[in-house]
């Protein structure tokens, strides 16, 4: 049996933060990657194939401009979390500054950064789920034109 201390260093707040944070960007940069490689794939399968249904053509056109989508839904995502991380760095910065008599929550600035934190926290929620439902959204339309395009050929 392991110790308490063992334990709550196995199950430390702070560790697994970071490594929820850690994760969610892996996710985030995954589908990055792929909704480019996507759409290079689809850019070459317009270029190279004869798609003469009109049908394939607007779904492997629409696929493309959906993963378009979910790839600058990704690098907003970037840029609003590398924001987020300034500012609950500089929120940090302030409660080290803060003198002990005085309530942090007193302090008009730490107010203020804190709110654009939790604003920005709630938006990247947003974006993050915005992405992977147009990236799951694109790919569907890809599987839907390769079984079509399989059966008209």
């Amino acid at each position: 049996m392991r110790s308490n201390e063992e334990l709550k260093q196995n199950y430390s707040i702070e560790s697994w933060q970071r490594f929820h944070v850690t994760q969610l960007a892996y996710i985030r940069n995954l589908f990055i990657i792929l909704s480019t490689a996507f759409i290079g794939f689809i850019a070459k399968l317009i270029l190279d194939k004869d798609i003469s249904n009109t049908f394939n053509l607007g779904l492997i056109k629409s696929s493309g401009l959906i993963f378009l989508i979910s790839l600058i839904i990704g690098i907003v995502l970037s840029v609003c979390e590398s924001r987020n991380y300034r500012l609950k760095y500089k929120i940090s910065r302030m409660i080290l500054r803060i003198d002990e008599k005085m309530k942090i929550e007193n302090d008009e600035e730490f107010r203020k950064v804190e709110c654009k934190c939790t604003c920005l926290e709630s938006l990247n929620k947003i974006l993050f789920y915005s992405q992977l439902v147009t990236f799951l959204l694109a790919a569907t339309f890809v599987v839907v034109f390769m079984f079509n395009y399989k059966f008209t050929h």
